[in-house]
Parts: C-alpha cells; sequence; structure tokens
C-alpha cells in the first residue's frame, strides 16, 4: 500500500465521502423518527439504524479493500483495464530493490476488464 498510498487515498477519499455522506443525510430524518416514538420504541429503532449503518459501513470497506488491490496490482491502475496505466514502481523503491528499469508485464492482458469501477 505504501508505493502507491498516493493514489489510492483518492478512492479511499470517495468512500469515506459517500459513507460519511449517508450517515448525515439520515441524521434529520432518523431523529425526527426517533422522537415520535414512544421512548422504548425509539430506542429500539434507534438500536437496528445503527447496527445496520455499521454492517453497511464495514462490508462495504471490505469491498474497497479488494477493489484497491484488484485497482493497484503489480504497481499498475488495472482500471478501468487491466494493465491500462503504466505508472509502475517509484523510482525510490526500484532503487532499494536493486532494478534499473520498471518490471516488464509478462501476463496476457484481457480486451476489457468487467471490474472497472467500485460502487461507493
Amino acid at each position: 500500500a505504501d508505493l502507491k498510498f498516493n493514489w489510492m487515498i483518492e478512492d479511499i477519499h470517495e468512500a469515506q465521502k459517500a459513507t460519511e455522506g449517508k450517515a448525515l443525510d439520515d441524521v434529520k430524518s432518523i431523529t425526527q423518527h426517533v422522537l415520535a416514538l414512544p421512548e422504548h420504541e425509539g430506542r429500539d429503532y434507534l438500536t437496528d439504524y445503527v447496527t445496520e449503518h455499521c454492517e453497511f459501513v464495514v462490508s462495504h470497506w471490505w469491498d474497497l479493500a479488494d477493489y484497491l488491490i484488484m485497482k493497484y496490482n503489480d504497481g499498475y491502475v488495472n482500471v478501468p483495464v487491466i494493465g491500462g496505466d503504466e505508472g509502475g514502481y517509484p523510482t525510490w523503491w526500484l532503487e532499494e530493490v536493486g532494478a534499473e528499469v520498471q518490471p516488464a508485464r509478462t501476463d496476457e492482458i484481457p480486451e476489457e476488464d468487467e471490474a472497472t469501477s467500485y460502487e461507493f
């Protein structure tokens, strides 16, 4: 992750904004709904909402982790096409590992890749 963190952080921030945005969008309607219920029902409703939202966040962050691994695998940006952007490895890293040039791609690159985006 350190090698491509400066690229990954953009995807992470996008996912963070979407996740936080959903919670912030829900605050007003949830508050109004809970206040209109008897106390014990409001407490149960709020507990259920928080549980569901936490499950949503955890699920989406695990999906994001899988997506980031796929997208930045082997030092390339594999979206929208596998091997599409030969960003490669940073010069400092190549020097540290004793490589003089970017490693060549040896695998076949499919014409189309179905995993072209992540739904935040």
